[in-house]
């Protein structure tokens, strides 16, 4: 039977991306005049949506004036990261983790689950070439919730592969602690190549754990098991 193995993008894909990084504070700025980075409510793991709503809230935005102003949010974004993704440092891919999503394509269904907009998320696995390879992509564009949206990624791909993925052939591959408390859904495996450290993923005991992508035989041999 084949697997439904999700994966995260920033830190875990790819390095990460400052266009993607910056189109936030550039929205906030042209949509509500104000100044906010988004350091100030510790993004990692977070769906876009959940920090657009947690960064202004930190400025006295009414949340329904967020919700109303969303679109326009998006946009900008969007737009902001169209124009600055070809010149990006630091959208590059993760050591060996294209070698991993070939390897793994061969015989299972790819999946994307990650807090980034739809769109962006989309232009960024083209950028480094792995787009092809993802069938269904969940994002952070419609939910605060990452567990939401993972649940509903895998009914996606159930639906469009006529398959109920049994809890042990999920696969969810993430860097941060928000990946591994998705683990009621599927067993996770961590990797920490992103801004969490071995130690510190470890203490949320994820069912697998690796420090990157250098012993790719050991995730195969996991994955195909």
């Amino acid at each position: 039977m084949k697997k439904l193995i999700l994966f995260d993008i920033d830190g875990t894909l790819i390095r990460g991306s400052k266009a993607h990084h910056d189109s936030f504070s550039t929205a906030f700025k042209k949509v509500f005049g104000v100044d906010v980075e988004i350091e100030e409510i510790n993004p990692a793991g977070k769906t876009d949506r959940r920090i657009i709503f947690e960064a202004l809230k930190k400025k006295g935005i009414k949340r329904k004036d967020v919700e109303k102003n969303f679109d326009e949010i998006r946009k900008v974004m969007v737009s902001h990261f169209k124009r600055n993704l070809k010149n990006d440092p630091y959208l590059k891919l993760i050591p060996n983790s294209k070698k991993l999503v070939e390897e793994l394509a061969k015989d299972n269904i790819l999946g994307i689950i990650t807090g980034n907009l739809r769109e962006i998320a989309k232009l960024k696995l083209k950028k480094v070439g792995l787009l092809k390879y993802f069938k269904v992509i969940g994002s952070g564009e419609n939910s605060e919730n990452r567990n939401y949206v993972l649940k509903k990624t895998i009914e996606l791909a159930e639906k469009r592969f006529g398959i109920k993925f049994p809890k042990d052939q999920i696969f969810i591959i993430g860097d941060t602690p928000k990946d591994i408390e998705c683990r009621k859904f599927g067993r996770v495996i961590a990797v920490s190549t992103g801004p969490y450290n071995y130690k510190t993923l470890k203490k949320y005991k994820p069912d697998f754990i690796f420090k990157d992508f250098s012993r790719i035989d050991k995730i195969l041999e996991i994955l195909k098991a």
